[in-house]
């Protein structure tokens, strides 16, 4: 199969719906050979294209902007790929759909990117940054391999960015020392550029994953910002580096709550460990090479974000320390990140066409546990079908436990309550209580409510200890119809 783009779908200027007769020669049909008009146009691409290629080379090189024309660039973007598409040349350094790459296991060679995502309640952006990569990792030379890290703050504190991309960077390096979880973790695939990549902005045709030898700012070119940065300084949205200059710097902050500030204290640690261009700037790509679009995503339900005077507050404290001279970002980072893996899964099915493996990883912060699988269920005898409980009327509970494979949906909960129980499809009806025993708090969930379960695991301080889940065959009005009349 071969993903076709067309203009209803995430489709960024320059990247084109394959040529009809792509889809022919990629199921094994013989390519004709470029004809004449073909190599005429070759060579004019060639005299064309030459004085920008050497201004672009060097602008690579040396980390300085080269105004290139846009219309130049995208002339010579467009024209390329139609050239290698329609010629059929390229087909393997393209990585084009179909290209086999045998199984996970073991050393693959071939240059490899890993992308750290940090994520929260973004499902929705998630799915179509899966469709998007798939066509940029096809357009994009120099790389064979991508190993995508989700990285998904599971608990109920402000979201940290930073936190996140920390944890992405030791999960892909194996740093166990941060984790006790990371322990039995296959042996991580060698690699040298790792990026911070924000799930809503993306990258266009052109954009390097792996020019990394010196802290790179690859957003340079942003859509809502007028195609320019926020502001001179500016260390945020998508940034590149080598493994050893992201420790060098001790990675990100892990202390910065909520949203804003991380990206400020990111540029100070460039700053402080020498990592600055001459201007006092991040390097940033050559002009044409950084564009981002947030067009594509925007439209999408965006987490919203928690405006907190006091998180902000404190963000803005530590920001300054570190502004003034502070020697903290030697010791809050990489060297002291601490977490847990509350589940993690990976997703192949772009590796062996795209060279694109997933990494979702659920973790939380600090060295406890958080084992959902033993969170208590309560059943009432009532409601109980199996070994005669259905008929007990006394008011007595059967006790489950929830089990390694977690229902993270009402649905898949219900089918678990369908099965301990021996009451099949009638449990289809029931409805729960989420109990935060450690608070004193229940919520009813229900068909109108499902996203309370996910919602519910995340906020538990201690499963074990703290949450309590209650299987009811009351509706949720008649169950607060009944608090009411308890506590009236």
């Amino acid at each position: 199969q071969v993903s076709q783009c067309s203009r209803s779908q995430l489709c960024p200027s320059g990247f084109h719906p394959p040529h009809p007769t792509m889809a022919s020669r990629a199921r094994g049909a013989k390519a004709s050979r470029p004809g004449f008009f073909a190599t005429i146009a070759c060579l004019v691409l060639v005299l064309t294209v030459l004085p920008f290629a050497v201004l672009s080379y060097a602008a690579l090189r040396t980390g300085h902007h080269v105004a290139v024309p846009a219309p130049a660039l995208r002339f010579v973007s467009d024209l390329s790929a139609r050239f290698l598409w329609r010629s059929g040349r390229g087909r393997d350094t393209l990585a084009r759909p179909g290209r086999p790459r045998g199984p996970r296991t073991g050393k693959q060679p071939g240059v490899r990117a890993v992308v750290v995502i940090p994520f929260r309640d973004r499902d929705l952006h998630l799915h179509a940054f899966k469709e998007y990569w798939r066509k940029f990792a096809n357009a994009t030379l120099g790389v064979d391999f991508w190993d995508v890290y989700v990285v998904e703050q599971f608990d109920s504190e402000p979201f940290n960015r930073g936190w996140n991309f920390n944890v992405g960077l030791a999960i892909a390096t194996r740093q166990v020392q941060s984790s006790p979880d990371l322990g039995d973790w296959p042996e991580a695939e060698p690699f040298s550029c790792a990026t911070i990549q924000d799930i809503d902005y993306l990258p266009d045709p052109g954009v390097d994953y792996t020019y990394c030898d010196m802290p790179t700012q690859l957003s340079a070119e942003i859509d809502r910002y007028d195609w320019k940065v926020p502001y001179d300084q500016s260390a945020g949205g998508i940034v590149a580096m080598s493994v050893g200059h992201w420790r060098e710097i001790n990675g990100f902050s892990n202390d910065y709550r909520g949203w804003g500030g991380e990206d400020d204290d990111l540029f100070a640690r460039l700053n402080r460990t020498h990592l600055l261009m001459e201007n006092e700037q991040i390097r940033r790509p050559a002009s044409g090479y950084g564009r981002f679009r947030g067009e594509y995503m925007h439209s999408l339900n965006h987490t919203k974000r928690i405006n907190d005077p006091g998180s902000y507050a404190h963000n803005m404290e530590i920001l300054q320390a570190m502004i003034k001279g502070s020697h903290r970002w030697k010791e809050d980072g990489l060297s002291n990140l601490r977490f847990r893996v509350v589940e993690s899964t990976i997703d192949e099915q772009d590796y062996n066409d795209n060279g694109i493996t997933y990494w979702r990883v659920k973790v939380r912060r600090g060295l406890l546990p958080h084992d959902l699988a033993s969170l208590p269920i309560a059943i009432p005898n009532s409601l109980m079908c199996a070994s005669g409980l259905g008929q007990d009327s006394s008011p007595g509970l059967t006790w489950f436990l929830l089990g390694a494979q977690l229902p993270w949906d009402l649905v898949a909960l219900r089918e678990r309550i369908a099965t301990v129980s021996g009451c099949g499809d009638a449990a289809s009806r029931f409805t729960f209580l989420l109990v935060d025993r450690r608070l004193s708090v229940a919520k009813v969930l229900t068909d109108s409510t499902p996203h309370l379960l996910y919602l519910f695991y995340r906020s538990l301080h201690d499963p074990t200890e703290d949450g309590l889940i209650i299987a009811e065959e009351r509706p949720e009005h008649q169950i607060e119809a009944d608090y009411a009349l308890a506590v009236g």
